[in-house]
């Protein structure tokens, strides 16, 4: 059976101080036979993992998702670097600004071949975290320098 992971539930508490909580209409059919696989085969136990809700980054036209590799694409083209390594040596810079390292399953962080440490990838950024990104990266065409861009029209940021 495969893992079940749902964004967001709603904790209840009862007068006596029992927890439960809530499952999304969406997740109930997989989580109820999540439950009951765990019943039979795993003799009532279950895995649970606690962490507070994440606001993913944005995707979609004018999001941070659309400025993260479009910036990166434009200091790509600029620099006539690989749009990957521009944007592996953001992240790397960002990292100094609080952005989040990648972490294998012990918690030790993840280098490259060089010892440099790695980000998380934007998929598993927060709008945080994704600004935080952003920030690194305009910092960089600062630096180079070079005016980014966002959208088709050429609307300068």
């Amino acid at each position: 059976m495969k893992k079940l992971c749902i964004p967001a539930v709603k904790i209840t508490t009862t007068p006596s101080g029992k927890a439960g909580i809530s499952v999304p209409a969406a997740y109930r059919e997989y989580y109820q036979s999540m439950l009951a696989y765990c019943i039979d085969k795993r003799g009532g136990y279950i895995s649970v993992t606690f962490y507070p809700p994440r606001k993913p980054r944005s995707t979609g036209e004018k999001s941070q998702n659309h400025a993260i590799n479009g910036y990166c694409q434009q200091i790509a083209v600029k620099t006539g670097q690989p749009f990957e390594d521009v944007k592996i040596f953001c992240k790397q810079q960002a990292i100094d600004m609080g952005y989040p390292i990648l972490e294998d399953k012990k918690g030790t962080a993840v280098t490259d071949l060089w010892g440099n440490v790695k980000g998380i990838s934007e998929e598993d950024a927060t709008m945080e975290d994704a600004a935080i990104l952003i920030k690194a990266i305009t910092r960089f065409a600062d630096e180079i320098p070079m005016k980014l861009y966002e959208g088709e029209t050429n609307e300068f940021n």
